[in-house]
């Protein structure tokens, strides 16, 4: 319990440092320039995927012979010094181009950082594969707090699109030197063959499945530059960002506790039997707590980006509601790499990954000349065919039956109702519109969000029963 929490609260500080960046980035730098440095930051991004691979999930799933995880932690050094060489040669080269300068240089030095982060990547793979939740949030932590301060100093100092990478760049060197003072593990070369081409197939799967994802998020970010600008570029990435924040918490937090409980049932019942009693728990969770997040940023978003950024950035208010909205399609989607890689079917995964990349790409294309409103729209259907896809997959590879998860989740939606009828109804109210937009949102948030969970416990009394006896456990013991 105490890791899951330092688990979340890493993911927590993780994307709101993150955000807070962003948002003071996009507000120094404006429309234009900041497209300019998500282009960039996009082609890293999916260079970064091509190198982790599947590293780090091949440690955790792995219970063979100990030396294992340290021969693959060289293929991952390997792996990061060779994207990173790559990314410094493009770069060098893109410098050249007569106008393209701050774009190359900005490409340095993200192949500084597709090296670091690689290489963090196994050595967080191996803390988790070490049942060490705790070290991989603190160390995650730290990181963060030191990449915040040093983009927040370089922004205020003028450096512009650099600031981001000067952060991301001392980020990833401390989470990294953290890693090595807790492991003590050395790379070791060499390995098996057999382990080998366990090792090249498990983790050719994830690269394709991730690295086909990856593009999929960026193809719209691509599409939009060729055919609007850079600042159309900006508005889209704004939204995606912004939404994305919250979604990458709950992602990454429901993939770490995933792989925990699914690995746990399969450990017990020595097959995928398991399964089924722990998706009845993890799922309808995920659901209740990511959908009411989503929604309230669809319905704020307005608000949201106005009291963040000021009325330049207004017309990325509407792609803001239906990125948000979008989010509600892919919850299922967060457990599905570990699901499929604990059942013995992560073959499966690039195969539905390319399917969606190719939905989700042939729709960025097709709506790309109308707009990014027509895009986002675009995108929200190709999440709706990828979500068919995902419960499939579940259903037929791992043998999840969705019939019974389905209504526990559902017996939150009285909730939901009541506290989106309730934000409504308080944001119309004169008092609260005559208060700056980031105070009003606090103002409506907190009773929304008491009548949500007031909801909530008269939906599933028994886990609320359950959480009142814990929370007055903990109490008793700090008196």
């Amino acid at each position: 319990m105490k890791a899951g929490v330092l688990t979340t609260m890493a993911r927590v500080l993780s994307q709101a440092s993150q955000l807070a960046v962003f948002l003071l980035a996009a507000h120094i730098m404006g429309p234009a320039q900041f497209g300019v440095f998500a282009l960039v930051s996009a082609v890293a991004v999916i260079a970064l995927r091509v190198a982790q691979a599947g590293w780090a999930e091949f440690v955790m799933s792995w219970t063979g012979d100990a030396q294992v995880p340290a021969q693959v932690l060289a293929m991952a050094i390997l792996s990061g010094l060779a994207m990173g060489g790559a990314g410094l040669g493009v770069s060098l080269a893109v410098e050249a181009w007569p106008g393209f300068g701050d774009a190359g240089r900005l490409g340095m030095l993200f192949s500084l950082w597709i090296c670091l982060a690689t290489i963090w990547g196994a050595y967080n793979g191996l803390l988790l594969h070490r049942e060490r939740l705790a070290a991989s949030a603190v160390a995650l932590m730290l990181g963060e707090a030191a990449g915040f301060a040093v983009s927040v100093w370089a922004l205020l100092e003028g450096h512009g699109i650099f600031a981001l990478a000067y952060g991301r760049l001392v980020q990833q060197a401390v989470q990294l030197a953290l890693a090595l003072r807790i492991l003590r593990l050395r790379p070791r070369l060499g390995m098996e063959r057999e382990v080998l081409g366990q090792l090249l197939h498990f983790s050719g799967n994830i690269l394709a499945a991730r690295t086909i994802s990856t593009f999929r998020i960026y193809a719209a970010s691509f599409v939009i530059g060729g055919f609007l600008g850079p600042a159309s570029v900006g508005y889209f990435r704004l939204a995606q960002r912004l939404v994305g924040a919250f979604a990458e918490v709950m992602s990454e937090t429901a993939r770490i506790m995933a792989w925990s409980m699914f690995r746990s049932a399969l450990s017990r019942h020595g097959s995928t039997r398991g399964f089924q009693e722990e998706a009845r728990i993890f799922f309808p969770a995920l659901l209740v707590l990511g959908v009411p997040v989503f929604v309230w940023i669809a319905l704020e978003g307005e608000t949201l980006v106005t009291g963040l950024l000021g009325p330049e950035w207004a017309p990325a208010a509407p792609v803001i509601a239906v990125v948000a909205l979008t989010q509600c399609l892919l919850l299922p989607s967060y457990a599905l790499e570990p699901l499929l890689s604990l059942a013995g079917e992560v073959r499966q995964v690039p195969r539905v990954s390319l399917f969606n990349a190719g939905v989700s790409i042939a729709l960025a294309l097709a709506t790309g000349p109308f707009g990014i409103m027509a895009v986002a729209l675009g995108q929200a259907l190709a999440a709706a065919i990828a979500l068919v896809t995902i419960i499939w997959l579940q259903q037929r590879h791992v043998g999840l039956d969705w019939r019974p998860i389905l209504p526990a989740g559902f017996r939150a939606l009285p909730a939901l109702a009541a506290g989106v009828a309730l934000l409504l109804l308080l944001r119309e109210r004169p008092a609260l519109e005559a208060l700056p937009p980031l105070l009003r949102l606090g103002a409506v948030a907190l009773p929304v969000l008491a009548t949500y969970l007031a909801g909530l416990a008269l939906a599933y009394p028994e886990a609320a029963r359950q959480g009142a006896a814990l929370l007055l456990r903990r109490t008793r013991r700090t008196t």
